[in-house]
Formats: structure tokens, sequence, C-alpha cells
């Protein structure tokens, strides 16, 4: 990942994501998967020199509210995958991201798409 400004802003509002919002969420999100191993995963350890903590709380949020992801509070807290399964277009949807993005034909395409591919997988 570059260390482009990101529209932080975008993802605060919870109104419509813009696709530079939508594409880092989707990157995070792949790597949350990947380190998922049955216990909460706190975002800090997402943390990258790109994405505030802030950020990361912003895009969790959504995700949180659209159901991808479940948050569990206290110590040893952190966020959880909801589904099993996961594709690029479950968080382009949860995103609600502007543009091209919101096509039903390219949404139905990105569904097909897993999160991970087989070789990101450490089972």
């Amino acid at each position: 990942m570059n260390n482009v400004a990101l529209s932080q802003p975008a993802a605060e509002s919870l109104g419509t994501a813009t696709p530079t919002v939508t594409a880092a969420a989707v990157a995070i999100m792949q790597q949350f998967v990947s380190m998922y191993r049955g216990q909460p995963i706190p975002l800090h350890k997402l943390r990258q020199e790109s994405y505030s903590l802030s950020y990361l709380e912003q895009i969790f949020r959504r995700l949180r509210n659209n159901g991808l992801v479940k948050s569990i509070r206290g110590p040893g807290g952190g966020y959880c995958p909801q589904t099993e399964n996961m594709s690029v277009g479950h968080v382009v949807r949860a995103m609600q991201c502007e543009g091209f993005l919101r096509r039903a034909d390219v949404l139905n395409a990105l569904d097909t798409v897993p999160l991970l591919d087989g070789s990101d997988s450490n089972d």
C-alpha cells in the first residue's frame, strides 16, 4: 500500500463511501480475515502506516452495521467475522460505495470474487 491520503471523512460520515475508501476496506478485510483464528482481533493489530486507528474504527463501524463483523468488548476484545466465505461484493455493499460500484451487475460479479483465495488462507 502506498501512503496516499485517503478520504477519511467519507467513511466517518457513514454516507456513501468513495471508491478509494472502499478499496481500502477490501484490503483491510483481506488482512483481517487472513489473521482470524477464532479469537477477536483488536483493530490496533490491523493498523498500518496508511491507516489511523480512527479510520479503521470508521470502516469497522460500517462493516459491523452491515453484519460483516461482530464487535467483542472488554479485555481480549476486538472484531470477529460474521460470515464464512466472504466475497469482495459483501464488503463493497457494506461500504455503500458511490459510482459504478453500486451497479447491480458489478456487485453481482464481485459476489463471485472470494475475499481470500485458497493461497491466502493459513488453514
